[in-house]
């Protein structure tokens, strides 16, 4: 059995799945398995993902109907044998050979780890770095959860994205811990899944993986109303998921920070449904979830609290969607 699993899935990549795949195969004094998930990829990426599996032993190829980016990360964990599974967007790459090895020596230290959490760097399509999030706890914090969940989260360090943790297959398995498929930003209602039923997080600080924005335009550009209802329904979701799973009334205040994030953000693209039906429905909604914006340890959550609290609800919307098309 490995020590880790790395997940690809694999769709209409060609021009950027060849970086991807050599970033993970050279790394250096690291037990893993690579699995390339080709969904149905119309371009030659399956032929060059057979073409890694015939060349090294270490990766194996599954080829499936298109299923979207949940479905073919719930192929690769069900085929998975490693002891942690980990994620990486094959347009993405890893920009040090000895990244695996540094989550090895962190999980040596400490064994009993459902979870690691590591940096990512946000570069240009030309490879210029744009910024970079990574945690900073100490590794005397790792054997109490709620000491390393308030840091995280009160610094916003509990980034949101699966491709920024190491996570034991065990945990994922035996709970279920599966993408949902066919929504919009999935990673943040799992992200929460997952920090409510682990026991144990650990911490590297090593930004070893490369997130690439392309040059197309960015993401937030082309949020609509699907979107926002996705998310939306996972705030919902998660919420009632922590209330009957919290440990202890500490640990649902913590949750509900992680959720007072997602909230504000959301506020600030919810005019892009204002011309369909159902945006007086989203709008309702939104305001009975305000409660959360109590929860306001992380700075961003504290401006749109204060605007929200001057301005109102449709005020707010209007000046935070200026705002975060500004940003």
């Amino acid at each position: 059995m490995p020590l880790f699993s790395v997940i690809v899935p694999v769709y209409k990549v060609e021009k950027y799945l060849k970086r991807c795949v050599d970033s993970i195969l050279m790394q250096k004094n690291a037990d893993f398995e690579v699995i390339l998930v080709d969904d149905g990829s119309p371009d030659n990426c399956g032929n060059m993902c057979d073409e890694y599996a015939s060349i090294d032993k270490r990766v194996t190829v599954i080829h499936q109907e298109n299923r979207g980016l949940s479905g073919a990360r719930n192929s690769g964990i069900r085929k998975a044998v490693g002891q942690y599974v980990i994620f990486i967007d094959s347009d993405d790459y890893w920009n040090n050979e000895n990244g695996l090895s540094e989550l090895s020596k962190t999980i040596n230290e400490n064994e009993s780890l459902d979870i690691i959490c590591f940096g990512v760097n946000i570069v240009s399509e030309k490879g210029e770095l744009v910024k970079t999030r990574k945690p900073t706890i100490l590794t005397d914090d790792f054997c109490d959860k709620y000491e390393v969940l308030k840091k995280m989260i009160y610094r916003n360090e509990y980034i949101s994205t699966s491709y920024v943790k190491a996570i034991k297959r065990e945990l994922i398995t035996d709970n279920s811990l599966y993408f949902i498929d066919r929504i919009y930003s999935e990673d943040i209602e799992w992200s929460a899944r997952l920090m409510v039923l682990c026991k144990s997080i650990g911490i590297n600080e090593t930004a070893f993986y490369d997130r690439m924005i392309r040059t197309e335009g960015a993401i937030t550009a082309s949020i609509g109303r699907k979107n926002v209802l996705d998310i939306l329904n996972q705030i919902e979701t998660g919420i009632n998921f922590a209330e009957e799973n919290a440990e202890n009334k500490e640990f649902l205040d913590l949750y509900y920070e992680y959720w007072a994030y997602q909230y504000a953000m959301l506020l600030g693209f919810c005019r892009r449904t204002m011309k369909d039906n159902d945006f007086p429905d989203i709008r309702q909604r939104m305001k009975k979830l305000s409660w959360l914006l109590e929860y306001d340890h992380v700075n961003k959550v504290k401006m749109v609290k204060m605007i929200y609290q001057v301005f109102g609800m449709d005020i707010s919307m209007f000046l935070l969607e200026k705002y975060y098309k500004i940003k």
